[in-house]
């Protein structure tokens, strides 16, 4: 890699490097490792079990699925502000 300096500087020159991990191998269940996969997963059960005929009253049903779609939107939000709050650190 080439130096970095000025020769006014009084820094020691800096060599600049790039260490670029492997990506680990993934599994094919690695997504269900994901709170907003595995609730995705229960909504769709539930909603095919009420479609399939089980007995699910619709009420039910539609509770669950909102429930679901709800939970999805929190982990989502809960996300955001736990990048937010990190980028926020890393300024100050």
């Amino acid at each position: 890699m080439p130096e970095i300096h000025d020769s006014d500087s009084p820094v020691a020159p800096v060599e600049a490097t790039i260490d670029i991990p492997a990506g680990p191998r993934r599994s094919p269940w690695w997504a269900l490792s994901s709170r907003k996969v595995q609730v995705a997963i229960a909504t769709m059960v539930v909603s095919l079990a009420a479609r399939w005929g089980f007995q699910v009253d619709p009420e039910i049903a539609v509770t669950l699925i909102g429930l679901g779609a709800a939970i999805i939107l929190g982990i989502a939000a809960e996300d955001a502000a736990t990048k937010l709050a990190a980028s926020d650190v890393e300024k100050y």
